[in-house]
Parts: C-alpha cells; structure tokens; sequence
C-alpha cells in the first residue's frame, strides 16, 4: 500500500471513531484494530471515542423510564418511540450514506430483515422508496417485502418496476383484487392506484397494455379493457403521446384511412369534417374494418359535446348525417355482422338532437318532452342528453327562468330521473353533473335556493333509491367531515335517507351515518332528526362493523339518547 492510500485509510479510519457514539456501534471490533495496524496510537482512540460519546440511546431508555413513572403502558411508551422514529427516518435518511453502506455488506443487515416482518417498518421503507426511487438499498427492501408476499403494500410504490419479478407480483395481486372489488369507491380508488404504477416508466406501460390487449377476449376482458382505458388517460394527462401506440397493438395500421384520421382526431381533440368523412366512408361500405378501432371513450366524448351543443350547432346537413351514423355506430354496435340496431339508433339521435338544437323544451308542450322520453331506450341518446342538460343547467339565469317563476322542478332535471330509472351505466355521469348542479351560483332568494338544493338532493336520492348507494353517501361523508354544506342541507339529505332505507343495513351505511352524525352533529339537533337516528341506530346491527365503528356507533347512540331527553 503507498503511503499517500495509506494516509486516506488512516484519516478515514479516524473520522470513523470520531463520529457520535460510534462506541456503541457493533463494529467497533473490528475499526479498533484497524486503526492500530494503521499507525494510531490506543490512547487516541480511546480519547476519540469519549469526546463523541452522548449516549443517545441511554437517553431514550431514561426517558422511557420517566414515562413509565407517569403511568404510560409499555404499547403507549413503544408506539411513542416508534412514531419519533419513524419521523427521524423520513426526515433525515441520506439515501447516498444508505448504498455506501449497503454496497460493502457481504450479507443483508439483520435490521433490515426484522424491518420486513413488520407492518410499521414495511411502511416505513415503501415511503422512502416513493421518496428516493433510485437508491438501491430501499429497492432491495422493496424486492425482500415482493418476496415476503406484502405485494399490496407495495402496489402504489413506482420502485417496484425495478425488478420484473416484482412488478408481476404486485400486476396480478393489484389485478386481482381490482377484477374482485364490489364497493365503487374502492374500485375506483384500486385503479388509481394501479394506472400510477403502470405510468411509472415506458417499459411497464407498454408491458402492461401489450398484456391487456392479449387478454381482452378472456373473461372479464370487458373490465382489463376499462382498466386499460383508464391507464391510458392516466398518461395522457402526464403530457405523454400514448395515441399511435395503442394504433398500433389495436391493429389499426392495418387500416391505413382509418388510422390516418383517429391520429388526427386524438391528436387535435376536435373532429374535422375530412377526417370524419374517411371514418364514415369507411364504416358504411360492404367490408367495414373491425369495430373496436374506433370505440374508444374519447372518440365518443368528442362526438357527444359537437353533436349535442345547441350553442354550436352544425350548420351542414350532410356532414351532421355523417356524424350521427359514426356516433350511431359506436354506440350500438358491438361486432361488424350484428347491425341491428344501427339504423333505429340512427334515427332516434336524429331526432332528439333535432329536438336539443331548439333548446325550447322549457317552452314547449308535453309533445316535446315525450319524444325525448321516448327515445330514452337508447343509451348514446341518454348520454348525449345529460351533455345537453349540463350546458342548460350552466346557462347564467337558467334558475331565475326555470325554477323562480314556476317553482316546479326543472324538466331537464326531471329528465335526469327519467334516463337514471332506464339506464344504470349512466349513473356515474349523472351524479356529477348532480354534485355540479349544486355548486351553481343561481342569483336566486335564499328560501328559492334553499328549496332548488334540496329539489337537487332529491335527484340525489333517486340515485340511491336505483342502487347507487356508496357514491352518494361517500360523497356526503366527505361533506361532513369538511362541515362545507348548509347545515339545513345536510339535515335534510341525512333524514330522506333515513326515511327510505329499512333493516338490515349494510356496515358501511351505518359507518358513514355514524361519520355524518359525528361531524356535524348540531346540524342533527333538532326534534324530527334526532327522533329519526334514535330509530336508526336502534335498529343498527354491530356485528359487521370494526371495533372503532362499533365504538362510534354506542356513542352517537349515548348521544342522541342525551338529545331526545333535550328536544322532548
């Protein structure tokens, strides 16, 4: 060894036994003797050792100490530490220190195999992880929790792409729960989840779209095709150009007029006349290329704002034609050789859209609005007019004409109700224009707003009435919680809710009344709802609820009781 690598060791060796507390590190054996061996003399290293010394973790231990003096059971006072921890980890790990020490260990640290086998630590290195994506230590732990089984722990953590093996695992298990979901909220939350740990690097996206195209003809394919069009918008919205990929694996390039005019339109977001006319050329002759190439939910969504705008109407009656049979087409038909229905489709988006274009329905007789009802079976039709009725309900006065002089409900949202009772797939669509609806500044009298809210919450209600429960009371959960509604409004919504359900009742109906209740329980202060939950929570089941729901649940029960005594 040259004296100038020597000197280096040396000096190294020195900064070493001169860090804090270094002589409670467990390899101090073997730094000691090095030390030595490079030429340092005994009595400085002890003297190197003693001024760094603070005894850190003797400190903690007396602190735990006085904590048990003040009567803090051992799982309070280890939580407690675990917790400042926790906090010390993410606040102040230097992932470069972390790979120095990592890369000269022979084996894997026993901490780390001791921080894998427990939940708090797994959390721990998945948001570190998420945190430094590149340090290969934290990647190794990823890998060692994959090769554990905790693969949902680590569903969102884009680090787990790192490794092939990984990322299937946590693929199929976040997969597999996705295709098993029954609750929306969580479905739809699964998904997110899923669509940021596949946008995490080009390699998994095309890796997992390549794979839902080759599964989509298997069972359940209807629910990968969903999933995989809810990755791609994910995408999109992180400014990448997934267009002429997905082309490409759809086989659209075998096709090259209809290939041409879908990257035009997906690439402009607008439908020119040209582009159109290839794609209906293409459709109307005798040997039509496949159907799937164009049912795509953003070609729809294009269609449905042109065509469905009264404020834009199109002016030319051959182009309009071409626009509704492609619209038709995408709408009702399924594979090339079952037309059945294209012509009727055609005809009835003819003429609701001739009906809209007036956008006089207010004004005009019943005959008028029976014709939209009748042509309600169709479901383009129907998500053509809830298009058509948000721009109304944004319309500035629409209130003011629409409801204040007449004091009924609006026909456009009775025509809600109309297209929620025939078609469920809708619902969704409808409920967030609802959610919009409520936020509109009318301009109205307060009693008048008052009283078109709660016309909306009762379209609301509708919703729960045809089973879509769980978006309806989640999102008047969320409400609470943030105490962001009318109090008047919340009372209402909690009590027709009441009224209309009837036992058993499902845990999580019970969980979000008890959530509602508790956040905003003077708004639930008066006679008719405290009588109304005393009977609710009377007839409430614990059996299905957790520990904690069951505990809020024997709460609101103390508490209303307390209430009924005071309003009696």
């Amino acid at each position: 060894m040259s004296d100038t690598s020597q000197s280096t060791s040396f000096a190294e060796t020195r900064d070493i036994l001169s860090s804090t507390d270094y002589l409670l590190e467990p390899e101090i054996f073997k730094t000691l003797p090095k030390y030595v061996r490079l030429g340092g003399f005994p009595e400085e290293a002890i003297r190197l050792l003693s001024q760094n010394y603070r005894g850190y973790p003797q400190m903690c231990n007396l602190v735990v100490s006085w904590l048990k003096l003040c009567g803090k059971s051992e799982d309070d006072i280890k939580n407690i530490q675990e917790v400042y921890l926790r906090d010390l980890a993410l606040n102040q790990f230097d992932p470069e220190i972390a790979d120095n020490a990592f890369i000269h260990r022979e084996a894997t640290p026993d901490w780390l195999e001791q921080m894998t086998k427990l939940s708090r630590w797994r959390s721990l290195l998945c948001e570190l992880s998420e945190k430094y994506p590149n340090c290969m230590l934290l990647n190794f732990a990823i890998r060692k929790i994959s090769d554990a089984g905790y693969q949902s722990e680590i569903a969102t953590i884009t680090s787990a792409s790192a490794y092939i093996d990984v990322f299937n695992r946590v693929l199929l298990d976040k997969l597999r729960y996705i295709l098993t979901e029954q609750n929306d909220e969580k479905f739809e939350s699964a998904i997110k989840d899923f669509a940021k740990l596949v946008c995490s690097t080009n390699y998994t996206y095309l890796y997992t779209q390549a794979l839902f195209y080759s599964l989509r003809l298997e069972k359940k394919g209807y629910l990968l095709e969903y999933i995989s069009h809810t990755v791609k918008g994910a995408a999109k919205q992180l400014s990448r150009n997934v267009d002429r990929l997905h082309l490409i694996l759809t086989g659209t390039a075998r096709y090259p007029a209809v290939a041409l005019a879908l990257v035009s339109i997906l690439s402009s977001g607008r439908l020119a006349p040209s582009d159109v006319d290839h794609l209906y050329s293409q459709y109307s002759s005798d040997d039509p290329p496949p159907i799937s190439l164009v049912r795509l939910p953003e070609l729809f969504e294009l269609f449905i704002k042109l065509l469905f705008n009264h404020n834009k109407p199109l002016s030319n009656s051959s182009h309009k034609s071409k626009y509704i049979y492609v619209l038709a087409l995408m709408g009702s038909v399924c594979q090339n050789n079952d037309r059945v229905d294209l012509e009727r489709t055609t005809k009835a988006l003819e003429t609701v859209i001739a009906v809209c274009m007036k956008n006089d329905v207010r004004y005009q007789s019943n005959y008028e609005i029976s014709v939209l009802v009748g042509e309600m079976w169709c479901p383009v039709v129907c998500a053509g007019l809830i298009h058509w009725i948000g721009l109304n309900l944004e319309e500035p006065g629409y209130f003011q004409m629409e409801y204040a002089m007449s004091g009924t409900v609006p026909i456009h949202l009775a025509l809600l109700d109309q297209i929620a009772s025939r078609h469920s797939p809708l619902h969704g669509k409808i409920f967030r224009l609802l959610v919009a609806a409520m936020a509109i500044e009318t301009r109205l009298e307060v009693l008048l707003a008052m009283n078109l809210k709660r016309i909306v919450i009762d379209r609301m209600l509708h919703l729960v009435v045809l089973g879509y429960v769980s978006r309806v009371l989640g999102h008047w959960q969320a409400l609470a919680r943030a105490q962001s509604v009318e109090p008047s409004l919340l009372r209402y919504f909690v009590c027709e809710f009441i009224r209309m359900i009837a036992p058993p009742f499902h845990a999580r109906v019970v969980a979000a009344i008890v959530d509602i209740s508790k956040h905003y329980e003077m708004a639930l202060e008066n006679e008719e709802s405290v009588v109304l939950l005393r009977e609710f929570f009377s007839k409430c089941s614990e059996k299905d609820l957790s520990p904690s729901e069951y505990q809020q649940l024997t709460d609101q029960r103390r508490r209303v009781q307390t209430n009924v005594k005071m309003v009696c």
